[in-house]
């Protein structure tokens, strides 16, 4: 890969990054129930450690600002690693932070920021998540 290339993947990763981090941070720091309540939500991130991913889920819990969500949806997360000598993936993490809410999770949706063709998640429609996956109950179009 050029150098050049390589280097505004690098600044595009970076700004990316930077901006899901605003962009959680403002959640969480507002602490609004009205930003998941009675809804499923959708959740990702791209490059940070499982970790980083916990803490703000355990954040999100202990706040109560997820007490209302009726499910949570959780994108491929590429390069959301461990070392594996950490003993924990994403997987674990995901589970343990998410076990007490009672509601229906799925992980790996390829939306977002994803290595699979990602599929487009419209926002505002009814639909339904259990264990047979996310359903859209209505069309998207207005």
């Amino acid at each position: 890969m050029p150098t050049s290339l390589r280097a505004a993947v690098l600044v595009v990763a970076l700004l990316n990054l930077a901006y899901f981090g605003v962009e959680f941070a403002v959640a969480l720091a507002i602490a609004s129930v009205s930003l998941f309540a009675d809804s499923i939500d959708f959740l990702e991130d791209t490059a940070v450690k499982p970790y980083q991913i916990d803490r703000m889920l355990w954040q999100l819990c202990v706040s109560g600002s997820l007490d209302g969500v009726r499910g949570l949806v959780f994108g491929e997360m590429p390069g959301c690693e461990q070392h594996p000598s950490q003993g924990y993936a994403l997987d674990d993490v995901l589970r343990d932070a998410t076990a007490g809410l009672k509601v229906p999770v799925l992980s790996g949706f390829p939306s977002g920021h994803c290595l699979a063709p990602a599929m487009t998640l419209p926002l505002g429609v009814r639909a339904s998540l259990d264990h047979d996956g996310l359903t859209l109950l209505e069309g998207a179009v207005v």
